[in-house]
């Protein structure tokens, strides 16, 4: 919108002047295989005889930014902007990724055992990673050379956090897992006159069920003892 461009123009450019460049313009999709220009080869590092395809994305923006311009220095400074893309593209490196199937929360009954193997991988096959534990819920235990944790739940809320590092260049990453821990059904005493009281105790999903040894009466309640 010419009206409110933030943009410098030089001398003789308004917004007005490119914005109708813009309209008229029809962008030219050429063959390179058709243009044999050797300026534009050697201007953008192309091997004449080599085939398009081959062309990395440096050269290839140069060489459409020559055609169309006819501006060398432009085309050069597109070759440059490229090829520092393509290096920074090589040279970037990312930490250690952890197994996937780590889970990011987990819902827990109290007493449940909990047993995880974590581990984590670099991009790069020859570099080690060291994993360490930055957080673990209280009495958990965290194996740091085969990544196997430990712990058995108790009532509440609790998180643990594994980090992952790169040793050859010191990328770290981490995983975090929160643990929701419910409490076990408390166990009740039913009072019933004349007959005999079964206490249940749950645990999980499983109800035992204890039958009584012997029978004390107090003031007509009768409680089983197990």
């Amino acid at each position: 919108d010419p009206s409110s461009s933030l943009l410098y123009y030089e001398a003789g450019q308004t917004p007005e002047f490119f914005n109708e460049k813009n309209r008229v313009f029809i962008p030219s999709f050429i063959d390179p295989i058709t243009t044999n220009n050797s300026t534009i080869h050697s201007s953008c590092n192309i091997n004449a005889t080599s085939s398009p395809s081959s062309w990395n994305l440096a050269q290839r923006t140069c060489y459409y930014d020559l055609f169309m311009t006819n501006d060398i220095n432009l085309a050069k400074a597109s070759l440059m902007a490229g090829n520092e893309l393509l290096l920074i593209r090589k040279n970037q490196r990312n930490p250690p990724s952890f197994n996937s199937l780590l889970p990011l929360s987990m819902n827990l009954i109290q007493g449940r055992q909990v047993r995880l193997n974590v581990f984590a991988t670099s991009e790069y096959p020859s570099h080690i990673v060291e994993l360490f534990d930055l957080y673990r819920p209280e009495n958990a235990t965290f194996d740091r050379n085969t990544g196997i944790f430990r712990w058995t739940a108790i009532s509440g809320e609790y998180y643990l956090s594994i980090g992952a590092r790169d040793t050859t260049y010191n990328l770290i990453s981490k995983h975090d897992i929160t643990f929701y821990v419910q409490a076990n059904a408390p166990s009740t005493v039913t009072p019933n006159s004349g007959r005999n009281t079964t206490v249940t105790t749950t645990s999980g999903s499983n109800n035992l069920v204890k039958e009584a040894n012997f029978i004390i009466t107090i003031l007509g309640l009768t409680v089983l003892f197990g």
